[in-house]
């Protein structure tokens, strides 16, 4: 007997189910942070705080000479988008009842232009699904190796400090036990949730700060 890990996607609009027929689910979500203020430029790519100096000139004649004028310059700092994507990397993933430790692999990248701290939120308590995993733990990956093992750290805050333009990001996994049968049955669906939001503020995907 064994179930299979589904994922599916969220965005603002909700929930969005990945297509393949798939069994014992995992989905993943993705929560931004953000915030406005107009007297700042949005320039996703370029680092929030930089500053960028505008000025207007006119060119013209007075009785056939040529005359320049130039505007004071006028600086607006680069205002801080935030935004981060949270990508499954190893559904589906085939599971059997009373299984521990079972691992799901996610992705999580700052796309925003500012560094920040993100939480990490986990449920495995969904209610759309045919059971509950068990959450254990939550591990970084922090020897780099792409894959669970002795050399990577247990998390107990949740919270990635990421650098900005997607050049920083972090592998995440998360352990579930599998309850015991009669709970699960074969081809039995379950979900397991993974939120990430910014410490800052909140908002929709690419709002600005």
């Amino acid at each position: 007997m064994e179930s299979k890990y589904l994922t599916t996607q969220n965005s603002k609009a909700g929930h969005k189910a990945s297509p393949g027929a798939l069994r014992f689910a995992v989905s993943l979500v993705m929560l931004m942070s953000m915030g406005l203020f107009a007297s700042q430029a949005q320039a996703v790519g370029v680092p929030a705080g930089t500053p960028i100096t505008n000025t207007a000139s006119a060119s013209y004649e007075v009785g056939g000479t040529p005359v320049t004028e130039t505007s004071p310059p006028v600086i607006v700092t680069v205002e801080e988008i935030i935004d981060v994507t949270v990508v499954e990397q190893n559904s589906p993933v085939n599971v059997a009842p009373s299984d521990t430790s079972r691992v799901l692999t996610f992705l999580v990248t700052n796309t925003g232009n500012g560094e920040e701290v993100f939480d990490l939120t986990v449920a495995s308590n969904l209610g759309t699904d045919d059971f509950d995993p068990s959450f254990v733990s939550v591990y970084f990956d922090t020897n780099l190796s792409g894959i669970f093992d002795a050399g990577d750290t247990i998390s107990s805050g949740f919270t990635p400090n990421l650098d900005a333009n997607g050049v920083d990001s972090v592998t995440v996994f998360l352990l579930h036990d599998i309850p015991a049968t009669p709970t699960v049955g074969d081809g039995d669906v379950g979900a397991v949730d993974l939120e990430a939001e910014s410490q800052t503020l909140t908002g929709a995907p690419g709002d600005s700060l």
